[in-house]
């Protein structure tokens, strides 16, 4: 199975499209920020978090995460990950975590990875719109990470950690974990998985 990985498009789902006609994957996984203002269906099965923009479209325009979700779940091939649920892809277990962060979210997020992690489940691809405090987070020179993400990424131990939000692709091992920030889809920046290979790629675009 091939999986392409994506964030950071704002809305260019003209871009995606050129992806996915690149890479001839079987899913989509997107870390947040896929949307802007709005959604398009998907052409193919994708799976993915909340980011920062899609919770402005909470702010704007529904009362709270369960409607937000509601809406989101009416877009053609689209699965929003929910908190602390393991989905099995092929043979591949994958976690995600939602947003951007808040204090608000802090325990329920630490006690639902805790349960994962008491399950001794090991855990392939866990996505964050947000890169863990430290890891894989710079931006412009500073480190803009999250600690909850880092928390997550102490916890679970996945071989892979998918991030965005940044804008700026980078990768860095962090003990038995891969992080891996993927740049700005907007900007033809994405990442295939395949055969067990990983790797970052960009599409050339138009000017």
């Amino acid at each position: 199975m091939k999986m392409l990985f994506v964030s950071d498009l704002h809305g260019a789902m003209d871009v995606l499209k050129k992806m996915i006609l690149l890479e001839n994957p079987s899913v989509v996984l997107g870390v947040g920020d896929i949307a802007e203002y709005w959604f398009d269906d998907f052409i193919i099965p994708t799976y993915a978090v909340i980011g920062n923009h899609e919770r402005w479209l909470m702010v704007n325009h529904v009362r709270n995460y369960q409607e937000l979700k509601a809406r989101l779940q009416l877009i053609k091939n689209l699965n929003v990950l929910e908190t602390g649920k393991i989905y099995n892809i092929d043979i591949y277990k994958i976690v995600g975590l939602n947003g951007n962060f808040t204090t608000s979210i802090n325990e329920s997020w630490k006690n639902a990875i805790k349960k994962l992690r008491s399950r001794k489940i090991k855990v392939d691809f866990l996505l964050s719109h947000e890169p863990p405090l430290g890891i894989a987070d710079l931006s412009s020179g500073k480190h803009s990470g999250s600690r909850i993400a880092r928390d997550a990424l102490e916890l679970l131990k996945p071989r892979f950690m998918i991030c965005g939000h940044v804008h700026e692709a980078q990768a860095e091992i962090h003990d038995e974990t891969l992080v891996l920030t993927l740049g700005k889809g907007q900007d033809g920046c994405y990442a295939t998985f395949y055969d067990g290979n990983i790797k970052i790629k960009q599409i050339k675009m138009e000017t």
